[in-house]
């Protein structure tokens, strides 16, 4: 099999390495990456139909843990078998029932701790929370920088986290289409079922997107199929949008739809995100593709699936699964061969020398910047509804959003004692002639921690300094690229919300694509969430 990307062939200087490389999220590669994979996968998968393993002691003395805190048949079994097949040795769990993390209440990053010190050579991670496979990492960054002596680091495989992303199952989907049809272009797919949790599709709407991107003009179309409940994360589908991809949702199969999709892949509705027992109902029969949905595709199209399908409300009838548009079992088979690949150039450092080896990018992060702004004559001469509320020193802070002031008051942690005096002003008409908050601090400066959450909250805000009726400073708060420890991920299932008592900290960096001059747009580092400047939840 052939791996087209463009019509230039990418450039090994395109790929950023692979041995020492983690696979954790889709979004850590390029589509350059991507192709390079599926041409080391296209190799092996040649070998495998010839009988040959050129590549059986590629990892002889490697040690790979697998770490299943969830329950897995093909992700773990395929992983397993790719290991062996290259040499390598397999240690670990299946399943969180006989660990110390399901017994005793053993925290994840300790868990890895434990298991890195016993000289493994790369870990394969399955867990219920988002985000917990990037937490296992940056862990294992901080304990390889002070028990270097004793702890190796090596690649980390993301096997599935919550209901975030399954990077690997993206990568053999990827190589199956490529295999049916060349390339990606002009291809319309439909993506049906869960859509809001199921992490297979995420990754894979999210690589579609990175082909978008790489080669403009493509013209991939992607169809949305699901109960209006079950929405794929707008997250994904901005990000594909804005990639080129021509994207339409609906609520099922329609003929329309179907005699021009050259791909269905559908996945499991999961009875308990239903609403009620009638609504999983219709919502099954509607979803379920059956060898009419299947006839009606064009000759040329296939079905694809993750699995596992649920017997009990089976989304593919039984006749439809063995039609001979249904792809279902060739891209599970796939699975074991991509794995290989990827086992192959990141641990045992195959095409090491065509593509160099991996190197991590440190990114650090200043913290939180004023930037002064011009107290002239003209500000001097009005001051007078400044000061009216403050008698000797405080704080002014200005251009603020209409109605947040009442928010911000209860959220700032403005001391409660004798000389300090909050005041709120809400709906005063400014030169501009639009309403605006002020908020007015008398006896106090505010802390570096309620500046930060007025810049996270109000971006455009203003404060300035007074003393004695004149003003003595004025600024406006920059905030650091990564903002730490202040925001509440809002969504439940993320490794860093405290009721999961797993000590991860809240990281989340600001989304230069969807920041605005009026509103900040941060994304969370472990699951990618998106949280808006006046949506932000403040962790207590």
């Amino acid at each position: 099999m052939t791996i087209t990307t463009n019509a230039d062939a990418d450039s090994p200087k395109d790929v950023r390495g692979f041995l020492g490389r983690d696979v954790i999220s889709i979004s850590d590669f390029s589509w350059a990456d991507i192709s390079a994979i599926l041409s080391t996968a296209a190799e092996i998968d040649s070998c495998e139909r010839r009988g040959a393993n050129p590549h059986s002691q590629l990892l002889t003395g490697k040690k790979i843990s697998l770490m299943f805190f969830e329950d897995s048949t093909r992700t773990r079994f395929s992983f397993e078998q790719a290991a062996q097949r290259l040499g390598a040795k397999t240690t670990g769990f299946a399943g969180v029932q006989g660990t110390s993390a399901g017994q005793k209440g053993e925290s994840l990053d300790d868990t890895a701790f434990m298991i890195s010190s016993y000289g493994m050579d790369a870990y394969i991670i399955r867990h219920s929370l988002d985000g917990s496979v990037r937490w296992v990492a940056d862990s294992l960054d901080w304990l390889c920088g002070t028990h270097q002596d004793i702890i190796r680091r090596g690649p980390i495989f993301n096997a599935g986290d919550g209901k975030h992303e399954h990077p690997t199952q993206t990568l053999l989907d990827i190589y199956t289409i490529i295999e049916a049809f060349g390339n990606l272009d002009w291809l319309r797919i439909v993506l049906s079922g869960d859509l809001k949790y199921g992490r297979t599709v995420h990754s894979l709407l999210y690589a579609f997107s990175l082909y978008a991107k790489h080669k403009p003009g493509c013209g991939l179309r992607v169809h949305l199929i699901s109960p209006p409940t079950l929405r794929m994360p707008d997250v994904y589908k901005t990000f594909a949008s804005e990639s080129g991809i021509k994207l339409t949702e609906g609520e099922t199969y329609t003929d329309s739809e179907v005699s021009h999709a050259d791909i269905i892949y559908a996945t499991r509705i999961q009875k308990e995100r239903m609403g009620s027992e009638e609504e999983f109902e219709r919502v099954k029969k509607q979803l379920c593709v059956t060898t009419n949905i299947l006839d009606k595709m064009p000759a040329c199209g296939i079905l694809m699936h993750p699995l596992p399908i649920n017997k009990h409300a089976a989304e593919i009838s039984t006749d439809a699964k063995r039609h001979s548009k249904c792809r279902v079992y060739r891209q599970a088979r796939n699975g074991y061969i991509v794995r290989q690949a990827l086992l192959a150039l990141t641990i045992g450092g195959l095409d090491v020398d065509k593509y160099g080896p991996y190197v991590h990018s440190s990114t650090t992060s200043k913290g939180m910047e004023l930037d002064e702004l011009p107290v002239g004559l003209e500000q001097l001469n009005r001051v007078g509804r400044y000061t009216n509320d403050i008698k000797t020193f405080g704080t002014v802070v200005d251009h603020l959003p209409w109605g947040s002031s009442s928010r911000l008051r209860g959220l700032l942690r403005i001391p409660k004692q004798a000389g300090i005096t909050v005041f709120n002003c809400e709906g005063v008409v400014g030169k501009s002639g639009n309403a605006k908050d002020v908020l007015k601090v008398e006896g106090h400066h505010l802390s570096d921690y309620d500046l930060n959450v007025i810049g996270l909250i109000a971006p455009r805000a203003t404060f300035t300094h007074i003393k004695d009726g004149k003003k003595t400073r004025k600024f406006r708060v920059r905030l650091p690229e990564t903002v730490t420890g202040l925001i509440k991920c809002p969504n439940p299932g993320c490794i860093s919300r405290p009721e999961h008592q797993e000590g991860a900290p809240s990281i989340f960096r600001k989304d230069e694509q969807m920041t605005t001059e009026k509103q900040l747009v941060f994304r969370c580092h472990y699951d990618d969430t998106l949280v808006k400047s006046d949506e932000v939840e403040l962790l207590k």
